[in-house]
């Protein structure tokens, strides 16, 4: 789930940070940023779960002026990836505009 930039508000760019929490049953190992469906990956850096807990994730991405939707895309220990879309589980969007 990205809490950071919130759905549609204005940031200042062109360094715009993406955070955020994951949780899977075994534990996150990489959540990747997608922007406006880029091939590009940028990888956050996860934090160290703890007994059960959510993880929080952070990467900055460079933005042009204009509107833009990321997607948190995170991969658990099994390795398995969050869907993209339909599921229970899918990708967390977020659609915010940069100035």
């Amino acid at each position: 789930m990205i809490v950071r930039p919130a759905p549609e508000t204005t940031v200042e760019g062109p360094d715009v940070a993406v955070e955020g929490w994951a949780w899977s049953c075994d534990g996150i190992v990489q959540v990747y940023i997608i922007v406006d469906d880029s091939s590009e990956l940028p990888e956050s850096s996860v934090a160290d779960r703890i007994d059960f807990s959510w993880q929080k994730f952070r990467t900055e991405v460079k933005l042009a002026k204009g509107r833009h939707t990321v997607f948190a895309r995170a991969t658990g220990a099994d390795k398995r990836q969050q869907p993209l879309e339909v599921g229970r589980n899918h990708v967390h969007r977020v659609t915010f505009d940069v100035v």
